[in-house]
């Protein structure tokens, strides 16, 4: 996960090699633009949400699923978005 939040951050667009567990959403946050291809890989989320766009820009391109977990009887969101884009 530390290389891909990383990149993320950064504003860096990344194409997965491998299916990941992450512990926390991933956050784009504003003035950042970046495209998650998923490859045909999956990126698994032990908390609520996968990512969490800050008034950023987020593409999701590729196969792949995106697979959030439902915690204290919540539906899991998989893209929680704050603000446009």
């Amino acid at each position: 996960m530390g290389e891909l939040s990383t990149a993320l951050s950064s504003g860096k667009d990344v194409k997965l090699s491998g299916n990941i567990t992450i512990n926390q959403p991933l956050a784009i946050n504003a003035d950042q633009n970046v495209t998650v291809e998923l490859n045909g890989f999956n990126i698994t989320s032990e908390s609520e949400d996968v990512f969490v766009v800050n008034n950023g820009t987020l593409t999701i391109t590729g196969n792949g699923e995106l697979i959030g977990s439902p915690n204290n009887n919540q539906s899991a969101c998989c893209v929680f978005v704050n603000g446009a884009n």
